[in-house]
Formats: structure tokens, sequence, C-alpha cells
């Protein structure tokens, strides 16, 4: 199941993944938001076209409900499989007698771990980095990465069986984008579903989607993030917590005017006569 959004040229090489890669049978649902082409690929494809963007998790939860098998699995447009992706996160999901929400490793193009799948759930610790800015410079005075297979579940790549996605109810639409694999993994592990990451299962996730610094992004993240603390944190880590979230929206939003007042400003030196 794929959501997307203007997801060309990504979506080709997702699909190509799967038609290479993803044992048969299999049936690929692609729910587009809006702007996205088609390739002509050879795959069992379910297209739903929505009538606006409704975002991520409203998607998500609409092309579900089209599965005709038992394993689902929720992929990002912009995620390119490899030949042993698949075949090691179903075996993991099959070793288990517990019911199980299976993750996969993030990995960027050059092979090295996705610097936002290093992230850990949600902590105090995690948005006083955010808020400060602290965190890329951790990033390189800590390269050492150690996966904790309960923390670092990401919605671009979750397998399951698709009686626990409905027992979940999917994602919860309030969600619009960002928050929404946290969630279901604080509802999962709440109702005693196991979340893990198959250490030895990786993929490719390019993230081609919105820039980094884009205002509604942003915006969106805080707006979520505030969302989920105030459903999931209690008195008084949330207040803290969400102290923290805004500190961090106010200083994206002010570097990403700095950038592009910076920006206009290269630009229009290099219109002078």
């Amino acid at each position: 199941m794929i959501a997307t959004y203007h997801s060309n040229p990504s979506i080709d090489s997702c699909l190509e993944s799967i038609a290479a890669f993803c044992p048969r049978p299999v049936q690929v649902i692609l729910v587009d938001n809006g702007g996205t082409t088609l390739p002509q690929i050879d795959l069992d494809l379910v297209s739903i076209c929505m009538p606006e963007n409704v975002g991520f998790g409203r998607a998500s939860n609409a092309g579900v409900q089209h599965a005709k098998y038992d394993m689902i699995l929720l992929l990002n447009p912009d995620t390119v499989l490899f030949r042993d992706t698949l075949p090691i996160a179903l075996s993991h999901l099959k070793s288990s007698t517990n019911p199980m929400i299976v993750g996969a490793v993030s990995l960027k193009s050059d092979g090295s771990i996705n610097p936002s799948f290093k992230g850990p759930l949600l902590s105090l610790r995690h948005l006083l980095y955010l808020a400060t800015g602290a965190s890329r410079w951790l990033a390189r005075r800590e390269p050492r990465f150690e996966l904790r297979s309960d923390e670092h579940l990401a919605g671009c790549f979750l397998l399951m069986h698709r009686a626990i996605w409905q027992r979940l109810g999917g994602f919860d639409e309030r969600y619009f984008l960002f928050f929404e694999d946290a969630d279901l993994r604080v509802r999962a592990t709440l109702l005693g579903i196991d979340c893990q990451v198959a250490a030895e299962a990786k993929y490719r996730h390019d993230g081609g989607g919105i820039p980094r610094d884009d205002p509604w992004k942003i915006d969106c993240f805080a707006r979520n993030g505030l969302r989920f603390l105030s459903q999931h944190w209690s008195f008084p880590r949330r207040e803290v917590g969400q102290l923290l979230m805004i500190a961090w929206w106010g200083r994206r939003r002010c570097q990403a005017l700095i950038d592009q007042w910076m920006k206009s400003l290269h630009t229009k030196g290099h219109h002078r006569p």
C-alpha cells in the first residue's frame, strides 16, 4: 500500500523494486492524493485517486480497505526495496507467535543509515536536542548507532497481518502527516502488539518529497507533534515537551525565513548589471 502526492519520479523506482523483488502473488494498492503519473509496469495494481490531498494517514486507511491478501506492507513512494528486504521481514514476522508489526532499517543512497531513522521514540532529551539545534552536532559526535527494535519503527515501511491493522483501526486520521506512525506504535504497544525492526532487512529511503525547510512541512510537523504529546504524554512531562516542540518550531521557521532571504539576496546579486 503506497500513498502518493506528486511522487514522480520516485514512485517509478519504488514500483520497479516491488516488481523485481516482492514474492508473488502481490497486489499493489496506490492511493494518489494528487499529481502522480503511474508508469506502465507488470503488477496487479489497484489505483485510487482521492478528490484532494487528504493526508498520508487517511489515504493509507482508504487503500488498505481494498487489500485482498492477509499480509499488508505500507511503503513510502520514495522507498526502494532490495532483493532480501521482504524475505527477511516476512521471516521475522512469521517467526513470532505473538501479534507483531515489523519494520526495516532505512538507508540513504550511499548505504549509510538515514539520520531521521536514528531518532528514538520521542523523549524530552530528543526534544531538547531538536529545540536547541544540537541534534546534528550530536550525530557527528556520536556516529555509533545501536538499533533498538522498539524505537525505530518508521511509517515508510510497516509490515503486519491485516487483522492487526484492523484491530488498531489503522492510522489516526487526525495526523495529516508526521507522527501517525508513532501514534500507531504507542497504541499497538498498549494492546500487547510487538513492534520490532528486523535488523537485517534494509531498504533505501531517498526522501524525495517536500524540502526540509518548507514552512508548511515545519508547521505540520510541529502541529502533529503537539497532538502526539497531548494524546500520549502526561503532566508535567507533556507541558515541558510541548514547550520544547514550540521552541523547535520557532527556531526552524526563523531559520527558513533567513535562508529564503539569503537566497533572494544571492539571486538579486547575480542579476545585477
